[in-house]
């Protein structure tokens, strides 16, 4: 049976992270990240599959710092840069291999950088670890870890151990997963912890964690269309969208009425922002301070509303 996980090559078994992530420390001149309002997008080619997104046409404005004495290495070809046909395993098969709500995860009790021979030279950092996306964090599976550093060194094309927004949108995912711009902006403004800017090993592990939820409910509720979209939000947690926000959502991320893989992400990126907003709301008091699925979704009513045309 496919597994619907997404693990990336085999090869990267022996990872150069331990080389690359001691340079990861703070960096004088690094800029203060600053994105822009909204920022343009650029035509990006990924191996094999034609974009089908609408957020695909303009360029990216921000620019990343870039090291002159790297030499670009060669993409690696393996299992998920070539297209495939997605797993046709039955939903229950599905969202039995993996946990999709993110209101209602279950990390083990210890995490995986803990069990990994491969230590990371310093543990998550206590402001992270009181973040509400950290369970996102800790829920990925041991097996996983060492193949997540080696996929975080492929992506992180100046050797810096951190990743910037550039390199984020340009690297290639399991599951031929591509980015665009827009869709990195709104992970680097959810999960860059200290606004520095880049982001470091455990927060690329939220990222990949959330690809691979996008990838299972995608696999798990196959197809198009506003009925399909809300089994997708339901699966996250988002329980009870109105329908108004569920035809915006389908009329916004779909392309030719119809949302691929990459659309899917790029709309489960919008839904996880308002996820954030929510969280921001709880923070400052502003909403009842109980944590509650129901009143997430109620943001994400609220904002979806913002992005209607």
């Amino acid at each position: 049976m496919t597994s619907s996980t997404l693990n990336p090559p085999g090869t990267y078994l022996t990872s150069p992270y331990s080389n690359t992530y001691s340079s990861a420390q703070q960096r004088p001149n690094q800029p203060t990240y600053q994105p822009p309002t909204m920022p343009n997008i650029s035509q990006q080619s990924s191996f094999g599959i034609k974009s089908t997104s609408p957020y695909s046409a303009q360029q990216s404005t921000y620019t990343a710092p870039q090291n002159p004495s790297y030499q670009p290495q060669q993409n690696y070809q393996g299992v998920y840069s070539t297209p495939q046909q997605y797993p046709s395993l039955q939903k229950e098969q599905i969202l039995n291999q993996i946990e999709v709500n993110i209101f209602d995860l279950h990390p083990p009790s210890v995490p995986a950088w803990e069990l990994s021979e491969q230590r990371l030279p310093q543990p998550p950092s206590f402001e992270l670890q009181k973040k509400w996306y950290f369970p996102i964090i800790q829920s990925i599976k041991p097996q996983q870890f060492s193949q997540i550093i080696a996929w975080f060194n492929q992506v992180d094309k100046d050797h810096s151990g951190t990743l910037e927004i550039d390199e984020i949108s340009t690297g290639s995912y399991p599951g031929c997963i591509r980015l665009s711009p827009q869709t990195a902006l709104r992970f680097m403004r959810i999960f860059d912890t200290s606004r520095t800017g880049h982001l470091n090993i455990y927060e690329f592990i939220a990222i990949y964690r959330y690809l691979e939820i996008c990838y299972a409910l995608f696999n798990a509720y196959n197809g198009s269309g506003s009925e399909i979209i809300k089994s997708r939000l339901t699966g996250l947690g988002f329980i009870g969208a109105t329908q108004c926000t569920v035809d915006i959502l389908s009329k916004i991320f779909s392309y030719n009425n119809t949302m691929d893989l990459n659309n899917w992400v790029a709309c489960a990126a919008f839904v996880l922002q308002s996820r954030a907003i929510y969280q921001d709301l709880l923070d400052q008091g502003l909403m009842q301070r109980t944590q509650n699925p129901q009143d997430a979704t109620k943001i994400l009513d609220s904002i979806t509303l913002l992005i209607d045309k």
